[in-house]
């Protein structure tokens, strides 16, 4: 499924606060991880993709003053890419086999919704717990299960965010591709973007 294009490098930039990206700039810490139950894209870490300012403002809605970018040369390598029409074709498969699963237990599917105070485009859902639970099937059991000699090392994907630029537009004010690194190899330099 990996397409030889995607074994590229790009630039990604991660919102955080400024004490931890001068703890990782110092190598005092290593990144961990996120496995948070909204995590779209799986347990990783998370990036935007060539947008400092995105991932800057990020940062200063969510720390406020303690908010900071820390930058990365990420080398996608085997990169799921939801950009791509080949690795979106898996993510109905998954969707429907874990529906069975979930019919098999009794289970109630998660679904994607706004936080209780969010301010922006009520079609955001931004936290994707749906999502994260299709992600979280297919790389745990369908994947493995199709491709076990296949490691992903990295996941990429387009997400549209905010209100339209203007009337009638399918551009909208956060649009953004996200990075999750779900291997740290994939991490081949870290930068401080704002010296």
């Amino acid at each position: 499924m990996n397409e030889p294009y995607t074994d590229i490098q790009v630039f990604g930039f991660h919102g955080c606060k400024k004490e931890v990206k001068d703890s990782l700039l110092s190598h005092q810490i290593h990144f961990e991880g996120s496995k948070n139950p909204w995590d779209w894209l799986g347990d990783g870490i998370y990036f935007w993709e060539n947008d400092f300012q995105r991932a800057l403002n990020w940062a200063a809605n969510y720390h406020k003053e303690e908010g900071a970018v820390i930058g990365a040369k990420i080398k996608l390598a085997t990169c799921f890419d939801l950009a791509n029409s080949v690795s979106r074709q898996f993510l109905p498969i998954a969707y429907e086999d874990m529906v069975s699963l979930y019919a098999v237990e009794g289970l109630q599917l998660p679904t994607n919704i706004n936080p209780k105070n969010h301010a922006g485009n009520t079609d955001d859902l931004v936290l994707r717990f749906l999502d994260r639970a299709v992600m979280h099937h297919l790389f745990n059991t369908l994947l493995p299960q199709a491709q076990p000699d296949v490691k992903y090392g990295t996941v990429r994907a387009p997400f549209q965010e905010g209100n339209e630029l203007y009337p009638g537009s399918r551009f909208f004010e956060h649009d953004h591709i996200q990075i999750c690194v779900r291997d740290l190899a994939c991490i081949t330099e870290l930068f401080d973007p704002e010296n």
